[in-house]
């Protein structure tokens, strides 16, 4: 497993939150990532 970090962006281009994540790769992190957020962007 490995550890991942998904920064939720606002509009204003700044980070407002930061979600931990533990996947077994970097495509699962991302869909992951997506499911949590709710259209919002984000970068992982």
């Amino acid at each position: 497993m490995q550890e991942y970090c998904a920064y939720v962006v606002g509009p204003d281009r700044h980070i407002i939150n930061r979600i931990d994540l533990l996947c077994e790769s970097e495509d699962q992190a991302k869909q992951c990532a997506v499911r949590l957020v709710d259209g919002q962007k984000i970068d992982l």
